[in-house]
C-alpha cells in the first residue's frame, strides 16, 4: 500500500499546464488521479484480487470525488466477488435511491 500512496501522492501535470490557470490545472490532477484509481480498481478486479480492490475504492472514496454510476458499479462488483451482502446490498440501495 505504500508504493500505491507514493504513486498517487506524485501524479503531476507536464509542461505544457505550467502556464495555465490554477484552477484548471487542479481539475486536471483531481481527473487524473480519479482514473489512476478507476483503472488500478478495474486491474485488480480483472485479475480477482479482490480484498485490494475493495482498499483502493475506500481510498478513493476518502478522495471525495464526485460519484457516478460506474463508481456505484465497481463497489457492487467488489462486494459481490466477495459474496459480501450486506454492503452489496447497501451499495445496491443507494444506486437505486440515486
Amino acid at each position: 500500500m505504500k508504493l500505491f500512496e507514493q504513486l498517487r501522492k506524485n501524479i503531476q501535470l507536464n509542461k505544457k499546464w505550467e502556464k495555465a490557470d490554477p484552477k484548471e490545472k487542479g481539475q486536471e490532477l483531481r481527473d487524473l488521479r480519479k482514473e489512476f484509481y478507476n483503472g488500478l480498481i478495474t486491474d485488480l478486479l480483472n485479475h480477482k484480487f479482490y480484498e485490494l480492490s475493495e482498499i483502493v475504492m475506500a481510498e478513493k472514496t476518502k478522495e471525495k470525488f464526485t460519484e457516478t454510476i460506474n463508481d456505484e458499479l465497481l463497489g457492487l462488483n467488489i462486494y459481490a466477488a466477495q459474496d459480501k451482502f450486506d454492503e452489496y446490498k447497501l451499495r445496491f440501495d443507494t444506486l437505486l435511491n440515486n
